[in-house]
């Protein structure tokens, strides 16, 4: 299943994992990389995947309700054979304002997918993906520019999680988008414009300025593996046709996304993680995926918290400690890996 340490002994087996979306998946194989960057750990990850270009996780639902679909048969028939679910929507709809009827599909999508992963008894993983490198120029009114919209993806995707996660279950979120806005905003931090060409970057996306170029689906892999086992990317070794340089600023980025004492995200690993993750982690601190253009509705709030809450990977608790949230969790993942083991 996962790597766990607990009481100061380490049982390790293969992650199953299977990637439920779109082209963001599809398009350089993200479930073959993540794999690979495994292997560079000296371990091993099982992962599949159910994709199509732009689907939505409404879409999802209602081909996993299908018994003649390949959803079906994964999520359901051969459900016990997962231990990881990620589920990943359309590049724009977890954007959009949550009183919209594409977020709202999407929304309750995601609950009865997550309802079928809660029955096999497997752990559901949000993949927060990414803004556009230069905004979504059709949907400017909502998305003007890279970090406004990751910054509305990042509300969608936590308020999915949300919508599914209990005290008993949580359920998680990879912040692979925030892993981008690290490179953005060092760039920016240095003088430099991300968007121009020739910066990494720029070169974390293809020419559409959506979709990941290799370099963007490497360092989607490395938050992925972080944000599962629990451990940093930082060292391992450069796959082949990368330059030792690059993959040493996207291993720093995916640490520094996932292991951050500022993140806003909490993971299945956090209540008996090692309390120094690695090196490189900073402590201080699809042209087919597109929908039309949709109009802006007369409340364009995107759900921002002013009550003081804590966004987390499992829920929001205004009340309840973060940690107590998590051992919960662990509790509940140890107990479903005993009774499968």
């Amino acid at each position: 299943m996962w790597a766990v340490l607990l009481l100061g002994s380490v049982a390790v087996a293969d992650d199953n994992i299977l990637f439920v979306g779109n082209s963001y998946i599809m398009i350089n194989d993200l479930p073959r990389v993540v794999a690979s960057v495994y292997e560079a750990a000296g371990q091993r990850a099982v992962t599949d995947k159910l994709a199509s270009g732009g689907l939505t996780l409404a879409t999802h639902a209602d081909r996993a309700a299908d018994e003649s679909t390949a959803w079906y048969g994964k999520l359901v028939t051969d459900a016990d054979q997962r231990e990881w679910v990620v589920l990943q929507d359309q590049s724009q709809v977890p954007g959009f304002p949550q009183t919209q009827a594409e977020w709202v599909a999407s929304r309750d999508g995601a609950v009865y997918l997550d309802g079928l992963i809660k029955e096999a008894e497997a752990e559901t993983l949000f993949f927060l993906t990414w803004g556009y490198r230069d905004g979504d120029v059709p949907n400017a009114w909502r998305f003007p520019d890279f970090s406004t919209m990751l910054g509305h993806l990042t509300d969608g995707y936590v308020a999915y999680a949300e919508a599914c996660a209990s005290a008993e279950r949580p359920v998680w979120v990879v912040p692979v988008g925030p892993a981008f806005a690290v490179i953005h905003d060092q760039i920016v931090a240095e003088g430099g414009d991300p968007t121009q060409a020739g910066s990494l970057f720029h070169n974390l996306y293809s020419g559409d300025g959506s979709h990941p170029s290799p370099v963007g689906t490497q360092l989607t892999a490395y938050v992925f593996f972080a944000a599962i086992t629990g451990e940093t990317p930082v060292g391992l070794e450069p796959p082949s046709g990368f330059d030792s340089e690059t993959i040493a600023t996207l291993q720093e980025a995916a640490a520094s996304a996932v292991f951050s004492t500022e993140d806003a995200f909490d993971f299945p690993w956090e209540a008996t993680a090692p309390s120094d993750p690695g090196p490189g982690v900073d402590t201080a601190s699809e042209t087919e995926d597109c929908l039309p253009d949709t109009p802006p509705p007369a409340d364009s709030s995107h759900g921002d918290k002013s009550d003081g809450s804590k966004k987390s990977g499992c829920a929001t608790s205004p009340t309840v400690p973060g940690w107590g949230w998590i051992l919960v969790g662990i509790v509940g993942i140890l107990s479903r890996f005993r009774s499968r083991h």
